[in-house]
């Protein structure tokens, strides 16, 4: 097993040291459109380009917001399952300093049993999961420690970030489920799972992503 492991995490982490930011943007004097998906950059005559909050595609945050919003399908505006730590990393960096980075694992989701070889990068009260299946490893998901929320980073606008487990029951499409003494409150539609143990009244921990099982 040890074996499969340094195998599956080789194909992980060696896509992220072949990824570098693309070539940037000539400079142009009319005023440009840029299709979405690319760092929108706008121009005037006889000025410098000034480059948006928007990420490049495959590269370096051109700008860093002054807030990462936090969600079941991305951190900031970046997508879980397409961005890579070259680009989710500095993001996080830029707040909470250099990552602690865990030992690799391989996990499997309860929707799709393909295993995963995933690493952790952590901060204080915060992590991002990268995982890979044979291709580019990626984020994949993040995990809050809702005893010590990390400044500059916040929740979706639509969900609160430490309910009542009571308060979680009045959710739309709410699922409740009970594992090792640990109580989960997961919202499959928007990927977010608050968890904690089964007699605390309130959660400890928040999942954003596919939940996984890990080990």
């Amino acid at each position: 097993m040890k074996t499969r492991v340094a195998a599956l995490v080789a194909v992980c982490l060696v896509p992220l040291a072949a990824c570098t930011s693309p070539a940037p943007s000539p400079t142009s004097t009319p005023s440009t459109t840029v299709p979405s998906g690319s760092a929108a950059t706008t121009t005037t005559p006889g000025n410098s380009p000034t480059p948006s909050a928007s990420p490049t595609s495959g590269g370096r945050p051109s700008a860093l917001p002054a807030v990462v919003v936090l969600s079941g399908t991305a951190i900031g505006n970046l997508p879980l399952g397409k961005a890579p730590a070259t680009v989710v990393d500095p993001l996080v960096v830029a707040r909470l300093g250099k990552a602690k980075v865990g030992q690799p694992e391989l996990c499997r989701s309860a929707t799709d049993r393909t295993a995963l070889a995933t690493v952790e990068h952590s901060w204080p009260g915060f992590a991002v999961r990268y995982g890979s299946s044979g291709s580019a490893a990626v984020a994949i998901g993040w995990t809050v420690d809702l005893t010590d929320v990390p400044e500059g980073f916040e929740l979706d606008a639509r969900l609160p970030w430490r309910p009542t487990f009571s308060a979680l029951k009045h959710l739309d499409g709410v699922e409740f489920s009970t594992e090792s003494g640990v109580r989960h409150a997961e919202l499959p539609r928007e990927r977010i799972t608050w968890s904690g143990p089964v007699a605390a009244a309130r959660p400890d921990t928040l999942e954003g992503g596919t939940r996984l099982a890990c080990g």
